[in-house]
């Protein structure tokens, strides 16, 4: 398992919704998350931002909350993952906003370069053991669930069967 699986392991462990464990499942998640708590820790401190991308940040958001168009509360808005910009604004703001990566350059190199490293780290192998459970506990899981389960949840549960206990895991 790769870092990067662990840290979508967590996740999906870390958000529980209509996930309906047996007690035995239940323990085995709980033990799984207290021992690669400090694995995703570490990982996770790894992709904190250089405090010098931490002030481009901030005056990058500044920029957008004067050129953007605003909802009834002030805040920005978005769409499909973009901000709106008020008729006639957005060539103004794209210039104003390569000046700020030009004089942040330094900053934003920096922290691309951290990002990229990062996403390395998530493809090497993680160092943490799952608390593993009879593949029987999933398979109750499965089955109760009537098909209700998220993927995720399936996926990380999946994770944690015991190969012994199902053999054609064992042999893949």
């Amino acid at each position: 398992m790769t870092k990067g699986e662990l840290l979508e392991l967590w996740e999906a462990l870390a958000n529980p919704d209509g996930l309906e464990p047996s007690v035995k499942l239940g323990y085995a998640i709980e033990r799984t998350r207290d021992r690669i708590r400090g694995e995703i820790q570490a990982i996770m401190a790894t992709r904190k931002p250089p405090r010098a991308f931490e002030q481009y940040e901030r005056e990058r958001l500044k920029l957008v909350l004067k050129f953007a168009k605003k909802d009834e509360h002030g805040n920005p808005m978005v769409e499909n993952q973009s901000y709106i910009f008020e008729p006639g604004t957005r060539l103004e703001y794209e210039v104003a906003l390569d000046a700020l990566i030009k004089e942040h350059k330094e900053a934003v190199e920096l922290y691309q370069n951290q990002l990229e490293e990062w996403e390395l780290l998530l493809k090497e192998p993680a160092e943490s053991k799952l608390f593993l459970v009879p593949y029987s506990e999933v398979e109750k899981l499965a089955l109760a669930s009537e098909g209700r389960i998220k993927q995720a949840h399936m996926r990380a549960v999946y994770r944690m069967i015991d190969p012994k206990t199902a053999p054609e895991l064992a042999e893949g």
